[in-house]
């Protein structure tokens, strides 16, 4: 609550009125305050109501000018806002930002009965506490989910051969991924969502071991990494790999090698999931 000198401003009534204007405001330290000679150049704009907003999730903050109770417009005159987010004119930062990082913009106060307030304002997207490493799925490469196992859950890499030799590798198309309704972080899989990028430079992939399907494979391993590209050239069998950044925890995942007559929608004389040539 505001305290006030009854000296400061006299009779009451006028008082009362320069208040209910907004030319005597309540000041961070509580008490009032008037118009002053720093008006002359604008009063700064007051950010102390912004905070980081989390990704992904509702926000709402308010920029203010300092020292002035009253109604102002505000307006963007330089930059842009982090996706997702916009400036209401009386002040209001609100959305639901989707896109980690900062941005920097410049907004102006104005109808004020002192000069206009004009500064720049950064607004930090972070994370929510669920965002990690991820990568996309292909498609092309991963086997199909219809009714049965979650196979999308990891990334299945088809064995080159039988006529498809564009099937024997598969780029790792890395990203920040941010866990959707279901709360859980899955490298990118099921509703999980892009909310930033990572530079590629910055990226490690490394094996952490091979199991084959059979124990004579497991001596044999079909698998190879090089720079972001998991290539096969052997026979079935399961790699286990690592994806690291400084920044965030390492993703362990694992690439599944399967033959070339593996069928891709899992439908095949053997039964669902069993190899064997595709009907």
């Amino acid at each position: 609550m505001c305290t006030m000198n009854t000296r400061m401003v006299r009779p009451a009534w006028l008082l009362a009125g320069l208040i209910a204007h907004g030319l005597l405001g309540c000041g961070g330290d509580g008490t009032f305050g008037g118009t002053d000679g720093d008006d002359v150049a604008g009063r700064p704009l007051d950010l102390r109501a912004l905070s980081g907003a989390p990704v992904l999730v509702p926000y709402s903050a308010g920029i203010r000018v300092q020292g002035w109770a009253g109604d102002a417009t505000f307006t963007l005159v330089d930059g842009d806002l982090p996706p997702g987010l916009e400036l209401t004119a009386a002040g209001v930062l609100q959305g639901t930002p989707t896109w980690l990082g900062a941005w920097t913009v410049t907004v102006r106060a104005t109808d004020l009965p002192f000069p206009d307030s004009l500064g720049p304002v950064t607004v930090e997207v972070v994370d929510d506490g669920t965002v990690g490493l991820g990568f996309v799925h292909d498609q092309l490469n991963n086997m199909q989910d219809i009714g049965g196992p979650p196979l999308m859950s990891r990334p299945w890499l088809r064995l080159g051969g039988g006529g498809e030799p564009d099937m024997d590798s598969w780029a790792i198309d890395a990203g920040l991924y941010a866990a959707g309704p279901d709360g859980v972080h899955e490298l990118g899989y099921g509703d999980d969502v892009l909310v930033g990028a990572v530079p590629p430079s910055a990226l490690v992939l490394s094996t952490l071991g091979w199991q084959g399907a059979t124990p004579e494979w497991d001596t044999d391993d079909p698998a190879t990494v090089q720079g972001l590209v998991v290539s096969a050239h052997g026979d079935t069998g399961t790699l286990t790999a690592a994806l690291q950044h400084p920044d965030w925890p390492t993703a362990e995942f694992e690439v599944i090698v399967v033959p070339p007559d593996w069928c891709p929608l899992g439908e095949h004389p053997g039964g669902a999931w069993s190899p064997g040539q595709c009907e």
